[in-house]
C-alpha cells in the first residue's frame, strides 16, 4: 500500500500553480555544444555486475534552438529550448557489453533565469543502438540488451553559465533508462546516471516582438480516446512476438498552463497470456483459474504540457486479479504525445509493472472528443 501511495504522489508531480507573464520580446538563437560525462551503470537486478568493470565516460554532441513564445505554457517558462543530441557510451567491456549510441530529441525547460546563469530541467526520449546483445551461446552473460534497437528515456538538471558572448558553459546531472520494453528477451535494461560538463557556442541570434496570440490561459476539460498496439516476448525465450493492444478513455483538466491532471479507464489485450499459462503448467504451478487475455484498469494521469509535445505519466490499477507470478496489479505508463492537430496526437508510451518493470512499448494515436 505504501508503494502504491508513493507512485500516486510521483504521478502528480510537479503540480505547480505558478502564473506566468507574457514577455514583450523573444531572444531567439541556435546553439551547438559538446559534452563530457562521468557516470555509472546501475545494475538494478544484480545480474550483470560482473560485466560492469568501471565507471563510464559518455561523450555527447547536441544542437538546440530557443522557442518563440507562441503558446500559453511558454509565458510560465520563457527561454525554453528544443534540440537533439547524439551520445556515445563506451561500456568498458568490449567483449560482452560493447558500446551504445543514443539519438534523443529533448526539451529544455527554463526554471530560473538570471543575467549570467540559468537553471533548466530537461526531458528526452529517443532510440538507442547497442552493439553487443544477448546470444544464447556467444554472449549469454549479457542480459541487459536482447535487441540492438532500444528506447531511451532521460531526465536531468542543467546549469548554464554565460562566460562571454557567444560562449557558455553547462554543468549538471542526468539519468537515462534504456530498454526495448520486453519486445525481445532478455531485457534487464540499463540505467545510467552521470555528472557532466559542456561548452556551447551560440549563433544566429535575433530579437523579435511577441504577439498575444494563443497566450491567454484557459481552463479546459478534455475527453480523449487512445487506441495503441505493441508486441512483446515472454520467458523462456520462444523467438516469437505476442500482440498487445489497449483502448483508453481519458478525462483531463488543465490545472495550470503547464499541467493537466485527470483519470481514465483502459482495456488491455495481452496475447502472451496463453503462453504464460502453458509455462506455469510446465513448471507444475496450480493453474485452476485461467489467465485473462483481456483486462481492465483505472488510472490517474499527469500531462506536463510543452505543446505541441506533452510528457504523459500515469499510474493505474487492474480491476481484476492477475495470477501471473512476478507481476503487480499496479501498472505505469510514461511517454510522449505529439500533437499533429488540435484534436489528434501521436502516442508513444512505455508500459510497465510496479515498479517500472518493463511490460511493452505502445504505439498509437489519440483523438480529443472535446
Amino acid at each position: 500500500m505504501k508503494e502504491t501511495f508513493f507512485l500516486i504522489l510521483i504521478s502528480l508531480f510537479p503540480c505547480s500553480m505558478l502564473k506566468g507573464q507574457i514577455p514583450v520580446s523573444d531572444n531567439l538563437y541556435n546553439r551547438v555544444s559538446v559534452k563530457g560525462c562521468y557516470g555509472f551503470i546501475a545494475d538494478v537486478k544484480n545480474r550483470n555486475h560482473l560485466l560492469i568493470n568501471s565507471h563510464n565516460t559518455p561523450f555527447e554532441i547536441s544542437f538546440r534552438q530557443s522557442l518563440s513564445t507562441k503558446y500559453s505554457w511558454q509565458s510560465l517558462l520563457p527561454g525554453t529550448e528544443k534540440g537533439i543530441s547524439l551520445k556515445y557510451i563506451d561500456l568498458k567491456n568490449p567483449e560482452y557489453l560493447g558500446n551504445v549510441w543514443a539519438l534523443t530529441p529533448f526539451i529544455n525547460a527554463s526554471v530560473i533565469e538570471k543575467k549570467t546563469w540559468k537553471l533548466s530541467f530537461n526531458a528526452s526520449m529517443g532510440i538507442v543502438y547497442a552493439s553487443k546483445i544477448y546470444h544464447r551461446t556467444e554472449n549469454y552473460r549479457n542480459t541487459i540488451f536482447g535487441s540492438h534497437l532500444n528506447a531511451a528515456i532521460g531526465f536531468g538538471m542543467e546549469y548554464c553559465f554565460y562566460l562571454f558572448d557567444p560562449v557558455m558553459i553547462y554543468t549538471g546531472i542526468d539519468f537515462f533508462h534504456y530498454s526495448n520494453g520486453e519486445t525481445t528477451l532478455p531485457n534487464d535494461g540499463m540505467n545510467t546516471g552521470s555528472f557532466f560538463i559542456s561548452t556551447g557556442y551560440q549563433f544566429n541570434q535575433r530579437v523579435i516582438t511577441v504577439t498575444a496570440e494563443n497566450q491567454k490561459f484557459r481552463r479546459r476539460v478534455h475527453m480523449s480516446i487512445i487506441p495503441v498496439i505493441g508486441w512483446k516476448d515472454v520467458s523462456p525465450v520462444k523467438s516469437r512476438k505476442y500482440l498487445n493492444a489497449a483502448l483508453s478513455a481519458e478525462y483531463s483538466y488543465t490545472l495550470t498552463r503547464i499541467l493537466n491532471i485527470g483519470a481514465g479507464i483502459a482495456f488491455f489485450f495481452d496475447g502472451s497470456m496463453k503462453q504464460l499459462y502453458l509455462n506455469d503448467i510446465e513448471e507444475g504451478e496450480d493453474v485452476d483459474n485461467s489467465y485473462r487475455q483481456v483486462k481492465a484498469g483505472l488510472y490517474i494521469l499527469n500531462d506536463i504540457n510543452f505543446y505541441p509535445v506533452m510528457i504523459h505519466i500515469e499510474t493505474g490499477y487492474y480491476l481484476v486479479e492477475d495470477r501471473i507470478k512476478d507481476r503487480s496489479r499496479v501498472f505505469n505508463r510514461i511517454g510522449l504525445r505529439y500533437f499533429i492537430h488540435d484534436r489528434y496526437f501521436i502516442n508513444i508510451t512505455h508500459k510497465s509493472h510496479f515498479f517500472f518493470k518493463g511490460d511493452n512499448l505502445e504505439w498509437g494515436v489519440g483523438y480529443i472528443i472535446r
